[in-house]
């Protein structure tokens, strides 16, 4: 099965990608896949760029003005800029306009077990079921 770029750039990154229903409208519908964050959302704009959109409750006039600032000095275009919110592209091959991206996003990473760590966790798991069932 073929990945789309969004895919492939959560994967190489560890982050986790969405897709929300729009429960509104009388047919189901899904919107685009997004890579979530605390400040807003990464999503691809074409096949070879992609945009972080800084946006909702947590994303005051400050909070937008210093992601905007650290976007502009690392090369990132704007393409929009309100009040509080607002669209940076920038792109995904470029290793220091990532790190930003992900920054200003604040995406969340998905944590990767250790070989030893997880079969600590096997261990200790398995040692619980045994006690619970013996009870």
């Amino acid at each position: 099965m073929d990945t789309t770029p969004l895919e492939r750039f959560a994967e190489r990154h560890r982050l986790r990608v969405q897709c929300v229903c729009n429960d509104g409208h009388k047919i189901r519908t899904k919107s685009d896949p997004f890579i979530p964050g605390r400040y807003g959302q990464l999503y691809a704009w074409d096949e070879t760029q992609m945009c972080a959109m800084i946006f909702g409750p947590r994303a005051t006039v400050g909070v937008w003005r210093n992601r905007l600032r650290a976007g502009v000095a690392v090369g990132m275009e704007v393409l929009q800029h309100g009040d509080d919110e607002g669209t940076l592209r920038f792109d995904p091959t470029n290793e220091m306009q990532v790190k930003v991206a992900l920054k200003i996003v604040g995406c969340f990473r998905r944590t990767e077990l250790s070989p030893s760590r997880r079969a600590a966790l096997a261990k200790q798991l398995a040692t619980a079921r045994e006690q619970k069932i013996a009870s």
